[in-house]
């Protein structure tokens, strides 16, 4: 995975600016809930949006920083022999207290108004508790670089004048260069994960940084001067007086321009992508799909046919395999679904299992195409496409009921399955044909849309990397355009390459019945309806009935490219009518072979 320090920046930013609220909480002279509610106001707000690490960095880093504040505040008392400053008021009944100034007395009121703010962050707490935030031992660092920012604000207080304005202008450089170091060292985390799981996000977030930067710097500077303007003793009264609200205006001015776009942003962020509604109900075949899948893989650890594996297996261990092949067979026939459970699979460690049910599963679908292959080559082409039919089951439950990763290895798999078929299709016997037939346009009525796919990935990243889709999502709103992730592009552009494959094999299929059954070739497809199809299978590229005509004795099918034209029959291979986005290329079932 490569380097992206965009994450960590973000989060040591975030954290940071907790950290100086905090700070300006401690040295505050306002009531002290009124300062706590601030500081928690502003952690509540990242609850949401789903932005927990700042939270967790910002709990793990406030002792530090508390006492920091305190020996800033005790620092900044009048020495012995100044004029004493006006004493706070010490609680909200509004009368001073006897005793010193730091005397530990609650009136009533103030012990309430603890037990509401305790209350408070407790419930906040127990909701980042239980929410599976994506963190991890080593993250531990980024708490250095929140040290690091709240000792240097605390500089910024101890200053005056214009060291105090360049100490605060390299704040934002000292955290950028601390979160970069920082994910230098950890850019293999789950976060960093998520970032390059939205691989366009980082130059889209640049983008918008740098817009609302570039203006906020101008105004800045403009703010700047005008405050030592308005500072100036050589003024007169009343031109000081102007000045100073000229550099009130410009803060405020300021303000929006940084908040009110920031505030577009999160109000874009509350809302995140919801769970969809399962269709599928009653029982399922997964189950034993998954046991069947084990098992064939501890007797067939090389994915060779049963013939192959006579060589080196023992006769138990062959026996045993070809009934588990007869029985899986059975069970392909009803399609099943991924059994995907919001409650117990949104974790980070979903992946890790899942990464090892994929390699069982392609395992699986090479022993298949293997029998399959290893049949055709002993003239065994009905039992050949029925295991190619089987590996087109199985590509086809896997893409049914789970994520984007799972319709990407389902389409794989079925694709394995359709090239045997497509080999064999000429030789098969008619009786075989149509047992063929259906069961194609059976897996053709049991697809799963790839927006129910696209939505249930949408929710799953959502749970795993929280704020990163849904800020990514904010960005692209902000600039106008939609977004998908990458996995969502390349399941857009594979799964209709597979959906062509298996509308002109129903196509070729029902052609070659009719024809055996009449003695000729239909005029056109809608004459094989409903006879032989349900319907006349439409081209994905087009969104129209793929291209039937007669040439002759034989016949001319073919679908359109990826430009969606017809183009008069001129085929290529994949590449070219698919993948590199040329014009000029149709796609039929050959393809596969080129």
């Amino acid at each position: 995975m490569p380097f992206d320090p965009l994450p960590y920046v973000i989060i040591s930013l975030a954290t940071a600016w907790l950290l100086l609220l905090a700070i300006w909480a401690g040295l505050s002279r306002w009531h002290w809930f009124l300062r706590a509610a601030v500081v928690f106001a502003a952690l509540a707000a990242l609850y949401p949006i789903r932005a927990f690490e700042p939270i967790v960095w910002f709990a793990a880093a406030m002792p530090l920083t508390a006492w920091l504040s305190g020996v800033v505040r005790r620092r900044c008392q009048p020495q012995a022999g100044q004029p004493q400053a006006r004493e706070p008021q010490a609680s909200s009944g509004g009368k001073q207290r006897p005793g010193s100034r730091y005397s530990l007395q609650f009136s009533l009121a103030d012990l309430f108004l603890m037990t509401v703010l305790a209350g408070l962050i407790s419930a906040l707490g127990a909701g980042v508790w239980r929410e599976r935030v994506a963190l991890d031992w080593r993250t531990g660092g980024i708490v250095l670089c929140c040290v690091v920012v709240a000792q240097l604000c605390l500089l910024v207080t101890l200053t005056r004048g214009w060291p105090r304005v360049l100490v605060a202008l390299g704040i934002p450089a000292a955290i950028g260069a601390a979160s970069f170091l920082y994910a230098w060292l950890l850019y293999d985390s789950s976060i960093g994960q998520g970032f390059y799981y939205y691989a366009d996000f980082r130059h889209r977030l640049y983008f918008a940084g740098l817009s609302f930067g570039a203006l906020a710097l101008v105004l800045f500077v403009g703010l700047l001067l005008a405050r030592s303007r308005a500072s100036s003793r050589a003024m007169a009264g009343g031109r000081r007086r102007r000045a100073t609200v000229l550099a009130r205006i410009s803060l405020v001015f300021v303000l929006l321009v940084a908040f009110v776009p920031l505030l577009a942003l999160y109000v874009r962020m509350l809302e995140g992508p919801r769970a969809p509604v399962e269709p599928y109900v009653g029982p399922n075949s997964y189950s034993k799909i998954q046991a069947a899948i084990d098992e064939a893989v501890k007797l067939n650890p090389s994915n060779l046919s049963i013939q192959d594996l006579r060589r080196t297996a023992t006769a138990g261990d062959v026996t045993r395999l070809k009934q588990l092949y007869a029985d899986l067979l059975l069970v392909l026939e009803t399609p099943g679904n991924i059994p995907f459970d919001f409650e117990q699979d949104t974790r980070p460690e979903y992946f890790s299992g899942l990464l090892a049910d994929v390699i069982k599963i392609r395992s699986l679908a090479r022993m298949l195409v293997a029998e399959a292959a290893s049949a055709a080559a002993s003239g065994r082409v009905d039992e050949a496409s029925r295991y190619s039919l089987a590996a087109m089951r199985l590509g086809n439950t896997v893409s049914r009921g789970g994520l984007l990763t799972h319709s990407s290895v389902g389409i794989a798999v079925e694709g394995m399955g359709s090239y045997g078929i497509v080999n064999v299709r000429r030789e098969i016997s008619i009786a075989r044909a149509k047992l063929l037939l259906a069961a194609l346009q059976r897996i053709d009525q049991s697809r799963e849309p790839f927006t129910l796919t696209a939505a249930r990935d949408a929710a799953f990243t959502d749970q795993i990397y929280n704020w990163i889709p849904r800020l990514q999502i904010a960005i692209a709103w902000y600039q106008g355009s939609d977004y998908a992730p990458i996995v969502s592009l390349v399941g857009q552009r594979t799964m209709p390459s597979r959906d062509v494959t298996l509308q002109l094999l129903i196509a070729d299929l029902a052609i070659r019945l009719s024809h055996d059954k009449y003695g000729r070739a239909p005029e056109s497809l809608e004459q094989l309806v409903p006879e032989f199809m349900a319907a006349v299978p439409i081209a994905p590229f087009s969104g129209k009935p793929v291209i039937y005509r007669t040439a002759g004795e034989g016949w001319l099918l073919y679908s359109t490219g990826g430009d969606g034209q017809d183009d008069g029959g001129h085929f290529g291979n994949y590449d070219e009518a698919l993948y590199q986005g040329r014009s000029g290329f149709d796609i039929d079932l050959e393809i596969t072979n080129r």
